[in-house]
């Protein structure tokens, strides 16, 4: 009896321990699936940011900022088959933002994500192709991957094929063609290449008037591009009338999104007054923000106001410092303020061989004022070894 007890006993506990483990799989299969699903719900959510990012060009920076905080559950997505996760996976070993970077391996994670119908992995796939990051250069298997997405309806697919027959194929029609199909689509990317093709009358006649009113509508859609361009354009009036306030407005704006040039000329207006009142100061704190983003005119111009204590102490060896990273940079106007700073021992050491060196590259590039330093170098030497 008491052993028959006990096995009921028994069997109830076994029964009691089953639902219990029963219990906790189901909660815990639940729990997995849910994660499962807020992975995939997230990672559609940050690919539709991430593609209206292309449009102004910054899906790049994009990536790079938030793909360290999301890496994780794309990583589920991706293993789930969404193609979207497949796409940022391959992004982020493109960035090293995974344990380690592999352009190859982005690249077959792109293939994997196109094939199955996603126009913004074609795209990564024509660049792949493009840049070589496939392994090798082939235009043309970069047009065949930007034309399917374009067929998929993508602008920024049609940028790419722009861009590819201005730059590679040097087909300046076609390109017009294609940033047109974009810009008719609302692409501000598109309008502002466009623009610059009417600028500079390639594949069409110069309209200066024309390509503003393109950079105008970039701009207003958030292309930072676009709005050094428009503040440019307002500055110098071509095209337009000059208005330095709305010039300084729009490189204010740029600006906010670290555009380089746009810093360079928000320096140059703040040095003479220009939209803003002078000040010197804070001419050198935009000219500095241009240099070390790596802009080369900024540098020589941040060089002079060490040189002439403008804004600042004066300060020779920084003066050569950003004169000499300027000349490096291929600059011509850097490469004739660093041959006139060995000429004169400007926070270097006097040294004509070295200076001649200098002027002779900014000559040899068309700079006129280093053209006529060079004869009056070489004068000078020839004079000083040759008295009689």
């Amino acid at each position: 009896m008491i052993k028959n007890k006990l096995i009921v006993v028994v069997l109830i506990c076994s029964i009691c321990i089953v639902a219990i483990v029963g219990t906790l799989f189901l909660c815990l299969t639940s729990n997995s699936e849910q994660k499962k699903q807020e992975a995939i719900e997230n990672t559609v959510a940050d690919f539709e940011i991430y593609k209206k990012s292309r449009d102004i060009n910054m899906h790049r920076v994009w990536i790079i900022e938030n793909g360290p905080s999301r890496i994780k559950y794309w990583r589920i997505a991706a293993k789930e088959g969404s193609s979207e996760g497949i796409l940022f996976l391959g992004r982020s070993y493109r960035h090293g933002i995974t344990e380690y970077q592999s352009f190859s391996k982005a690249t077959k994670l792109y293939k994997q994500s196109a094939e199955m119908g996603n126009s913004v992995a074609m795209c990564n796939m024509g660049m792949a192709c493009q840049y070589g990051f496939a392994g090798k250069y082939d235009m043309k298997e970069a047009l065949r991957w930007y034309r399917k997405a374009a067929e998929l309806g993508d602008p920024a697919a049609m940028v790419d094929i722009g861009y590819l027959y201005k730059s590679s194929f040097r087909d300046f029609k076609m390109a017009i063609k294609w940033y047109t199909r974009a810009a008719d689509l609302g692409s501000a990317l598109a309008m502002n290449n466009l623009g610059l093709m009417y600028y500079y009358g390639q594949g069409t006649k110069k309209d200066y008037k024309k390509a503003n009113e393109l950079f105008l509508k970039s701009a207003e859609l958030g292309y930072p591009d676009a709005m050094e361009n428009i503040g440019e354009s307002y500055l110098r009036g071509k095209g337009i009338d000059k208005n330095y306030d709305l010039a300084y407005e729009w490189f204010i704006k740029a600006a906010e999104f670290d555009d380089e040039e746009a810093m360079l000329y928000l320096g140059y207006m703040s040095n003479r007054g220009l939209g803003t009142e002078k000040d010197s100061k804070e001419a050198f704190d935009w000219y500095s923000c241009s240099a070390k983003l790596g802009y080369d005119e900024a540098m020589w111009r941040l060089g002079l106001l060490y040189q002439n204590g403008v804004g600042c102490e004066t300060n020779k060896s920084s003066a050569f410092f950003w004169h000499e990273k300027a000349a490096k940079l291929g600059d011509d106007d850097g490469m004739w303020r660093l041959g006139y700073c060995y000429e004169n021992g400007i926070g270097c050491e006097t040294n004509m061989s070295h200076a001649l060196l200098w002027y002779g590259r900014s000559a040899d590039k068309g700079y006129k004022s280093a053209k006529a330093d060079l004869k009056r170098l070489k004068n000078k030497i020839k004079d000083t070894t040759n008295p009689n």
